[in-house]
């Protein structure tokens, strides 16, 4: 049975905008004390409206296929694997080898408790929404303008020497928009993570909601 804490939790999560979910993925970069308030939107802001653009571009230039199939004809190759580390990931995007790693064990878990149970709004495949977040990464990895490629914070400075790096998160968040805009989905991709640990039975499922919902 569905833990009802569970399935409350996350009903009332799936009503957040999509910038407290991004919010989250930055509270959760290694980069995100070096940050300001304005950066902070920024990123947010411009990660968004670059996750729709390139949903948008996919979408118009492939007729609208499923995910899977634009990566098909994009020539990226999609793999079973077993990504288990640190993190659950249901997917993993390797540009040097232009390959999509899908986690075939974790993702046939929530098909089945999605099925089973909808806990999460509306009908999806949670491969086709993988395959979207990291036919994000894909596009990414080989343009430069795009905006988690380009923005950048400075992380120290030396006289007329500064070292400045990307931020992760922003590329998270653009990958999120992606998937949600792809597969018309009408909640935040996000919240597969929390499905998933729940799925995996694992203990930090209570302090995942936590962040998440600190996150502003």
């Amino acid at each position: 049975m569905i833990c009802n804490d569970f399935r409350l939790r996350l009903s009332r999560a799936a009503g957040y905008s999509d910038d407290q979910f991004a919010a989250f993925l930055l509270n959760n970069d290694p980069l995100a004390g070096k940050l300001t308030a304005a950066q902070r939107r920024e990123i947010i802001t411009g990660a968004a409206d670059s996750g729709a653009a390139v949903a948008l571009m996919l979408s118009e230039r492939f007729a609208a296929k499923p995910p899977t199939e634009v990566a098909c004809l994009l020539g990226v190759k999609i793999v079973a694997g077993n990504l288990r580390g640190a993190r659950l990931l249901l997917s993993n995007y390797d540009p040097s080898a232009a390959t999509i790693t899908l986690n075939k064990a974790m993702i046939k878990k929530l098909e089945q408790c999605q099925l089973s149970q909808r806990l999460l709004p509306g009908i999806f495949d949670p491969a086709e929404v993988a395959v979207a977040h990291e036919l994000f990464h894909h596009v990414e990895s080989s343009d430069q303008s795009v905006f988690s490629r380009h923005f950048k914070v400075t992380l120290w400075r030396l006289g007329p020497l500064r070292y400045r790096s990307t931020v992760a998160a922003a590329g998270e968040i653009a990958a999120t928009v992606c998937a949600k805009t792809l597969c018309r989905l009408c909640f935040n991709p996000v919240l597969l993570e929390a499905l998933t640990l729940y799925t995996e039975g694992a203990p930090r499922l209570a302090e995942w909601f936590d962040q998440l919902n600190r996150a502003a």
